[in-house]
C-alpha cells in the first residue's frame, strides 16, 4: 500500500495506492486516520475580516524591518520540473545575459535577450533617459541569486520561475505582507527564452490595525492563491481556472507586460 498526501489552499485529497505487498492492516487503518486529521486540521473557513491592502510598489524596501518566514505554497497540480534541467539552465544564462547588456548600455545585445524594448529606448534622442533605465532595472536584478528561484512553470510560449514566497513586516506602512522575486520570459519560435518582466516584491501587502499575525497570515494566503499557477492570482485572474483565458497562446499573467 502506498499513500499520497495532496493538498492545495482549497481541498485536500489522500489517494491510496494499493500493490501486491503486504501491510499490517492495524498499521494501515492508523496511517490513514492521520492524514485525514491533519487534512481537517489545515482546512477551514476563508475570514470574513476586512483588510486595507497596500500598494507595493509603494514599499520603501530599506524599511523592510523583517523576515518572519518562508512560505512553501503546495507543489503544482503538474509534474514540474526545477531548476536543474535544461531550460531552467538556459532561461537563467539568458537573465545573467540580459543583465550584462543592461550594465554595459549595450542596447544592439540587449536586443537578443529581451522579448520588447521600452519607447525610450527605442528612440536616439533620449539615449541618455535609455541609459538611466538601464541602470535602475540592474540595480534590481542583480539582486536575484539563482538558488533563490526554486519554482518554474513553462509551455512553448512562455517561462516563469519564482522564489518562495516570505512573510515580512513593514514598519513605515504598518503593514504585513507576502511576496516572492519572479522573472517573466517568452520564448521564440525555436524555444529561446526572451526577458519579459521581473518584480522583486510580487504579492500583497496589508495593513496591521488591530489583527493578530495569524489573522494576517491566512488572509494573505488566501489573496496570493493562484489555481492556474499562470503568475495571477485568483482575485485579479479573468479566469482563475485557466492560464490562457482568452485561448491566445498567451498566460494572462504574460499578456499583462506587453507593450501594447
Amino acid at each position: 500500500m502506498s499513500l499520497h498526501f495532496i493538498t492545495n489552499l482549497t481541498e485536500t485529497t489522500i489517494e491510496i495506492v494499493c500493490y501486491n505487498r503486504p501491510m499490517n492492516k492495524t498499521l494501515s487503518a492508523i496511517i490513514v486516520l492521520a492524514l485525514i486529521t491533519m487534512a481537517l486540521a489545515i482546512s477551514g473557513l476563508a475570514s470574513t475580516k476586512q483588510f486595507e491592502s497596500v500598494d507595493s510598489t509603494k514599499i520603501d524596501t530599506n524599511n523592510l524591518i523583517s523576515v518572519v518566514s518562508t512560505v512553501t505554497l503546495p507543489m503544482p497540480k503538474l509534474a514540474l520540473p526545477f531548476l536543474n534541467n535544461n531550460v531552467a539552465n538556459n532561461t537563467w544564462n539568458v537573465f545573467e545575459n540580459y543583465l550584462e547588456s543592461v550594465k554595459n548600455h549595450d542596447l544592439e545585445s540587449l536586443r537578443k535577450y529581451s522579448h520588447q524594448i521600452s519607447d525610450t529606448c527605442n528612440n536616439p534622442d533620449l539615449e541618455e533617459q535609455c541609459f538611466v533605465l538601464m541602470d535602475n532595472v540592474y540595480a534590481l536584478g542583480i539582486q536575484f541569486k539563482r538558488e533563490e528561484f526554486k519554482n518554474i512553470w513553462f509551455d512553448e510560449k512562455q517561462i516563469i520561475i519564482a522564489s518562495d514566497y516570505t512573510t515580512i513586516d513593514d514598519d513605515t506602512f504598518g503593514s504585513r505582507g507576502m511576496a516572492r522575486m519572479i522573472i517573466y520570459f517568452t520564448r521564440d519560435k525555436l524555444g529561446t527564452p526572451r526577458v519579459l518582466s521581473f518584480n522583486d516584491l510580487d504579492g500583497n501587502f496589508v495593513l496591521k490595525k488591530d489583527l493578530s499575525n495569524e489573522e494576517l497570515d491566512k488572509h494573505l494566503l488566501e489573496s496570493i492563491q493562484d489555481d492556474d499557477e499562470d503568475g495571477l492570482p485568483n482575485k485579479i485572474d479573468p479566469d482563475p481556472n485557466k492560464r490562457d483565458a482568452n485561448g491566445d497562446g498567451w498566460w494572462d499573467s504574460t499578456e499583462t507586460f506587453f507593450y501594447k
